[in-house]
């Protein structure tokens, strides 16, 4: 009786090991809660090529991580893309304005811009006419079209100027909790009603990059 006993005993582990563990809720479900991490990012140059226009060409588009700039220009860091007033951009094609392309991994429902140029007219916080913007997550363009309302506010040096935007409600919140997918991104600078610009990146004075999901979207606000 004992060794029945020990035998039923050992079979209920067994099966309790078998039983598949409590599932990741997936949109749908009663339980399933996508949340949001911020993540700070900083674009970087592609290479030492100093006007990026040349490695985009040659599909060696500039992207961005979490490691902040710590060279100046001064010291031989940085380097931009020469913005002309022809525009049109793609990936490994003819490059006439800033592109730059990466991932996040998550949940994403927003995207601040930080952008840094140098210095064109007028010094001050200034409105300037509006950009042209294109956005693509996915190999789908989210939004491509003026944005308008920036605020340029010169930097400590004077020589370049810096504003922000945020784009909103991206919608991509597949996953329970942060999530881990992939997402492929792809963001298209064009100046428009403007003078040719340089916009600079990978320097200590000119820390542009993109923010996911930032705590405060920051004017000016484009909902996609």
């Amino acid at each position: 009786m004992r060794a029945r006993l020990s035998t039923l005993i050992a079979l209920f582990a067994i099966a309790a090991l078998a039983l598949p563990a409590g599932a990741t809720p997936v949109p749908g479900d009663p339980d399933f809660l996508p949340t949001l991490r911020t993540e700070q990012t900083f674009f970087h140059c592609a290479s030492e090529v100093k006007v990026q226009n040349v490695d985009a060409i040659q599909g060696n588009t500039p992207s961005w991580d979490t490691t902040a700039p710590t060279t100046s220009f001064t010291a031989g860091g940085g380097c931009g893309f020469y913005d002309n007033i022809l525009s049109g951009t793609a990936v490994a094609g003819p490059t006439n304005s800033a592109i730059w392309t990466g991932t996040f991994d998550g949940n994403l429902d927003s995207i601040e811009v930080e952008l840094h140029r140098l210095l064109a007219g007028a010094g001050g916080s200034v409105t300037f006419p509006a950009l042209v913007m294109t956005l693509t997550v996915d190999g789908s363009v989210v939004y491509d079209g003026d944005v308008e309302g920036f605020m340029w506010l010169p930097s400590s040096t004077g020589a370049s100027e810096s504003a922000t935007m945020t784009f909103t409600d991206l919608g991509y919140l597949t996953e329970h909790g942060d999530g881990f997918e992939t997402r492929e991104i792809t963001l298209q600078v064009d100046s428009y009603n403007e003078a040719q610009t340089a916009w600079v990146f990978d320097a200590s004075e000119v820390p542009a990059g993109l923010t996911f999901n930032p705590a405060t979207a920051t004017f000016p606000t484009v909902k996609v």
